[in-house]
Parts: C-alpha cells; sequence; structure tokens
C-alpha cells in the first residue's frame, strides 16, 4: 500500500512530539532555572519551542504568545519573566494542536508550494523544524543525563504511536 507525503509527515510529527512531550516530562519546575551555557533550562525549552511554534508554518505570519516578551526565545538576551514547566507544557499543547489542524489541512502537492511571503517551500520549513527541534531534545536531553542523572526515552521510528 502507498502512503502520501503528507501522511508521513504526519505520522513521524506525532513521533517528533512524543519526545518533545519525553523531555518535558523529565523535567522538574524546581530545574528550570538551572544555568546551561549562559541560559536557564527553561529558556532552552522556550526557545525550542518557539522556534517550532514560528516556523513549522509560516515564520512571516506568525504571533507570538501572549507571555512572550521580547528576547525571551534567545540566548543572548535577558529577560525579566521567567517560564514555569506548567506554562511550557500548555504552550507545548497548543503548538500541537496548531500544527496537526495545519497538517489536516495539506496535501502532497501543496508540500512544495510557498507560503505568502516566505521565502521556502512547506516541505522546507517542516524538514528544518524536524533538525532544530532534535538537536535541542538531544541537548537537553544530555544535560538532563549528565546532570541529575536522568534518560528520557527516545521515541523512534518503529515506536508506537501515541495517539
Amino acid at each position: 500500500m502507498e502512503k502520501k507525503i503528507i501522511e508521513v509527515i504526519t505520522e513521524q510529527t506525532k513521533i517528533l512530539f512524543q519526545n518533545i512531550h519525553q523531555v518535558l516530562d523529565a523535567v522538574t519546575d524546581d530545574q528550570m532555572d538551572k544555568i546551561i551555557f549562559d541560559a536557564p533550562l527553561w529558556k532552552h525549552i522556550y526557545h525550542m519551542l518557539h522556534s517550532l511554534d514560528q516556523w513549522l508554518i509560516n515564520s512571516n505570519a506568525y504571533d507570538n504568545p501572549d507571555f512572550h516578551e521580547y528576547g525571551m526565545n534567545s540566548f543572548a538576551i535577558l529577560t525579566n519573566n521567567r517560564l514555569s514547566k506548567n506554562t511550557l507544557v500548555k504552550y507545548f499543547r497548543n503548538i500541537e494542536e496548531k500544527v496537526f489542524n495545519y497538517l489536516d489541512n495539506l496535501d502532497d502537492s501543496s508540500l512544495i508550494e510557498i507560503p505568502e511571503s516566505c521565502g521556502f517551500t512547506r516541505l522546507t520549513l517542516i524538514l528544518a523544524q524536524y533538525r532544530h527541534v532534535m538537536y535541542h531534545v538531544g541537548f537537553i536531553t544530555s544535560i538532563l543525563h549528565y546532570t541529575e542523572e536522568k534518560w528520557p526515552k527516545y521515541i523512534g521510528i518503529s515506536a508506537p504511536i501515541i495517539q
């Protein structure tokens, strides 16, 4: 049986998001302020989620979440507010809903289209975020392993997909 490309992308997005959930489940709220390479852990997590939210669909048709302040997604800029684990988990759930609604409205031919005011195809944006997210999932997992002796479970291609 032949699968459509968008079906494969949706399936792989579910696996990607399971890996994000594994990392979020492994982090405790009191670990969020731990400084990792000049930025608190919450900022590393927020950077990953914010980039996913901003770039997977169309960075030029994007609104920051209500709690966002300038520089919050940057490691180089100090911010006044701190994000809790609960806020980040809720934010991720909103991103999941948005992304799956978006994917549900795509077909294979729309993957090579360039969204309005964007310089990349939809497929390019999706694949770029897969790479970016897994870089940060790996980074955060390594930090948890070496500082807390935790090892969040990795969800691979052969794992069952949780609906």
